[in-house]
């Protein structure tokens, strides 16, 4: 009996270690626990997180192109809709009011689109931003190609908005660099950073920046952004060989505490 008294308790501990492995490894929406239903999260990215680099109908369909690990455990956890607009047709940002907006290094926004994102977060929205300065990421499509992922992003007029400067310093953040952030170790590549500007009248936006200039943490009237200054983070081969996942997985968690997002 104490033998078998043994196996069970070595059974339960196994258990609860894979449980708390997934756990970490997963980007869990806030209400998505319990059987409760998921958060809904809307998604805009140039980055091929969603079919990869296809090149033809046929190839999209032939069921060989893998799809990106970080974009199936999304759509596991959360209710994704992408989305290529937030303001035509029938994925307006306001009037499909997501529980989490994730902007990963998307095309040029249009004034429209920005206002429509800072109108958005300023009366309670939430959103993840990962704006990348110098895109490193590697794509089978040639410069030129609408295809290709956004090289630069052009977000900087939102977020001289909301009081930052957004840098890229070709010498100190050049290369493949190793973060640490809380018990996470970051891979990112040719990282750009924050600075707060000066004056900022913090009623417009109150942009928190730490020890790690390369994220941003911001309170913008009702609503709240996480400010990344990097993309390049999202990389399949990079999330393979870092924390990166559990990184991004506590950022979604973060940015929609104290929202209800069934209201």
């Amino acid at each position: 009996m104490r033998v078998k008294a043994i196996w069970i308790l070595a059974i339960l501990a196994g258990a609860a270690l894979l449980a708390g492995l997934y756990s970490h490894m997963s980007v869990r929406g806030a209400s998505a626990t319990n059987g409760a239903p998921k958060s809904s999260l809307m998604l805009m990215t140039s980055l091929p997180l969603i079919w990869g680099e296809v090149q033809t109908m046929e190839e999209m369909l032939s069921g060989d192109t893998a799809q990106h690990p970080f974009y199936a455990q999304l759509s596991e956890d959360y209710t994704v809709t992408p989305t290529d607009s937030l303001v035509e047709g029938g994925y307006q940002l306001a009037a499909s009011n997501p529980d989490v907006l994730l902007l990963a290094q998307p095309r040029p926004l249009t004034p429209e689109e920005l206002v429509a994102v800072d109108n958005w977060v300023r009366s309670g929205g939430r959103a993840l931003i990962f704006a990348d300065p110098m895109l490193r990421m590697e794509s089978r499509y040639p410069i030129g190609d609408k295809r290709r992922p956004q090289a630069v992003s052009l977000m900087a007029p939102l977020f001289a908005r909301w009081g930052l400067d957004f840098t890229f310093d070709d010498v100190e953040g050049a290369g493949l660099r190793t973060l640490e952030a809380g018990p996470h170790k970051i891979l990112a590549a040719d990282i750009g950073g924050y600075i707060r500007r000066t004056g900022q009248d913090v009623a417009i936006a109150d942009c928190q920046i730490g020890s790690l200039t390369v994220m941003a943490r911001c309170n913008i009237g009702k609503g709240r952004a996480i400010l990344i200054a990097d993309a390049d983070l999202l990389d399949s081969e990079l999330m393979a060989r870092s924390d990166n996942g559990a990184f991004v997985a506590q950022l979604l968690q973060e940015v929609q505490m104290g929202r209800d997002t069934h209201e």
